[in-house]
């Protein structure tokens, strides 16, 4: 997939790369994106405010359409139109 990519904390350039995607299995869903947006705690990582390991990718918020649910998924289903944001990980 393409993504833009921050290569150095402080840097404001942003490099539209081929990644690979992390791992599908039980519990996830697949989203194509159709949009995505950079927010205040993006700008914040991006510019070293707060510390978030480069390279990485901004833009934790946006919208797009479910392609692919993995096991145990029962709130969405392939084709829904859903919006992603940022959660803390479960502790």
């Amino acid at each position: 997939m393409h993504a833009a990519v921050l290569h150095q904390t402080g840097d404001k350039t942003l490099d539209v790369v081929d990644v690979d995607t992390v791992s599908f299995g039980p519990g996830r869903v697949r989203v194509k994106m159709h949009k995505a947006g950079l927010c205040h705690s993006d700008l914040s990582a991006m510019s070293g405010v707060l510390a978030h390991p480069a390279p990485f990718i901004p833009g934790h918020e946006g919208a797009g359409e479910v392609v692919e649910v993995g096991e145990g998924v029962t709130h969405v289903g392939v084709g829904d139109r859903v919006i992603v944001c940022w959660m803390p990980p479960l502790r």
